[in-house]
């Protein structure tokens, strides 16, 4: 298995690159096949000289398609395929995509193109809502920065939209609440790494510990029941679910995504890369 990574030159001490660099590293100690791709550098084909007939994992931060096409293209050349096609990758990263398949397993939701579609995404959503991006929140910069309390800041923040933007309006789901970080609420929150919809692992999403203990049980029987249920729908080959536990219990999808694009920090990394490493192996 070869794994490729794309790291912008500037943020090497970031918590994700960090996250990415340390993928790399383990994947060295794995003895797997380790190629940097040059930031934006768009003659990937240059770059892959040395490498023939594989399966690829892209370790990289959020990427634009034209680039994973690119990617993508100049790996089928030399026979090696990404975990995930372009079509894959799309649909875990955009949330238009993903959400109609999964809509009765999270939050209802809205997406908002203009200030014209305000008013019917607030009588579906309500007040307050959870506001974000196609592909990410704001969740760094606080809880003020992510929940709009009235239809004025709705209509502000739509206004705002480039045309290729989307506002994605989300119902506020009563969480169970397990503390703060930095700024913003923290819930009980997993992320589960799947392959083929069969697990490889998962962990508490925020850093340190789950507070209400180990997820096990009849509890984890009940989160893995959703995710799976969600893998399943969306189809793809490699995916990232988030879920989060309800007040009473039950479970919630918080978030999909692709996990050639988050650094794998929830689960043992070299546990992952084993578990993609034996699929690779079984279709070579």
């Amino acid at each position: 298995m070869i794994v490729l990574t794309h790291l912008h030159p500037q943020r090497g001490q970031m918590r994700v690159s960090g996250g990415f660099e340390a993928l790399e590293r383990d994947a060295h100690e794995l003895g797997l096949t380790c190629q940097r791709l040059r930031y934006r550098d768009m003659d990937i084909a240059g770059q892959l000289e040395t490498l023939e007939l594989d399966v690829a994992f892209l370790n990289s931060g959020v990427m634009a398609p034209a680039l994973y096409d690119a990617v993508h293209a100049a790996l089928a050349v030399k026979r090696i395929r990404l975990f995930n096609t372009p079509e894959d990758n799309r649909t875990l990263m955009r949330f238009e995509r993903f959400y109609p398949l999964i809509a009765d397993l999270t939050a209802t939701s809205a997406i908002v193109r203009s200030v014209d579609d305000v008013g019917a995404a607030l009588e579906r959503v309500g007040l307050p809502a959870f506001a974000k991006g196609s592909i990410i929140s704001a969740k760094a910069h606080g809880w003020d920065a992510c929940v709009l309390a009235d239809e004025r800041a709705v209509r502000e923040r739509a206004a705002a939209l480039r045309l290729d933007q989307v506002l994605v309006l989300r119902q506020l789901l009563p969480l169970r609440r397990t503390g703060v970080s930095g700024d913003f609420p923290t819930s009980r929150e997993y992320r589960f790494y799947l392959l083929d919809s069969q697990e490889l692992g998962h962990g508490y999403f925020w850093p340190g510990s789950d507070p209400y203990g180990v997820l096990a049980g009849p509890e984890l029987a009940d989160a893995r029941a959703v995710v799976q249920a969600a893998s399943v729908r969306i189809g793809c080959p490699l995916i990232a679910v988030d879920v989060g536990q309800l007040q009473d219990g039950t479970w919630k999808v918080i978030e999909i995504g692709d996990p050639q694009h988050t650094g794998v920090m929830h689960m043992p990394r070299r546990s992952f890369f084993a578990g993609l490493d034996a699929y690779a192996r079984e279709r070579l």
